[in-house]
């Protein structure tokens, strides 16, 4: 149903600031919707919208800026179809699932591995092996050492 629709409202309640995204959001994105995101300031759903011109910022309690926001896509379909076409883009490029998991791969690494101390790996048959018996002191905790290959 999110794909028959020009545009998506997503709303974000005050007080989810840095908590989560509406997975409605993504959905909308993957739809090629121009994404209406009714939402506090700085929220990463905002900050969606406000980094890529993939839809429109609403603040919270503002009916009359949505309509405007709908109206102004009525009377400018170029710019409804150059969101449209970002939403659909920044889900193939940033949220489908090898762009995700790349990032979340890279996210744990840097924290189980900081800084200099990240081991060399490469992208084909990447595998870890654990080092059986070799306990490294890091932070004041025992680790596991991990080999990459």
């Amino acid at each position: 149903m999110l794909a028959a629709g020009d545009c998506s409202i997503v709303c974000l309640d005050e007080g989810y600031e840095g908590v989560s995204v509406p997975s409605k959001a993504y959905y909308a994105l993957a739809a090629g919707a121009a994404m209406l995101a009714v939402t506090a300031e700085k929220t990463e759903l905002a900050d969606i919208v406000g980094e890529h011109p993939c839809g429109e910022h609403i603040p919270p309690g503002r009916p009359d800026l949505l309509a405007e926001v709908i109206r102004r896509y009525h009377d400018e379909p170029e710019r409804l179809t150059e969101h449209q076409a970002e939403s659909r883009r920044l889900a193939e490029v940033y949220y489908s699932r090898v762009p995700a998991t790349r990032r979340y791969s890279e996210l744990l690494t840097g924290l189980c591995w900081p800084g200099d101390e990240q081991p060399g790996r490469t992208r084909q048959n990447s595998t870890a092996k654990s080092i059986a018996g070799e306990d490294l002191q890091s932070n004041g905790r025992n680790q596991s050492r991990v080999e990459w290959r």
